[in-house]
């Protein structure tokens, strides 16, 4: 069993650095965006591409949150 957990640091750590690395790709897009603040005349498109990209960093930040707190601590 202990092999098998070593053998799992490896990907782990990978999976991490991974997270830490998308968790600053989504602050350079809210700054990019003034934290995800639709531009003043703003159409419909950007309201969908906004809307979108909020849905899509909420999923992220949970994936995020179980991967690293609840499956990695896990083993």
């Amino acid at each position: 069993m202990r092999r098998a957990v070593a053998g799992l640091q490896a990907p782990m750590t990978a999976m991490r650095e991974d997270h830490d690395d998308h968790t600053g790709e989504v602050a350079i897009i809210k700054k990019l965006t003034d934290n995800l603040t639709q531009p003043d005349g703003g159409r419909a498109t950007w309201t969908r591409l906004y809307f979108g990209l909020n849905d899509f960093i909420t999923d992220l930040d949970e994936h995020i949150r179980v991967g690293n707190d609840v499956l990695f601590s896990a083993v």
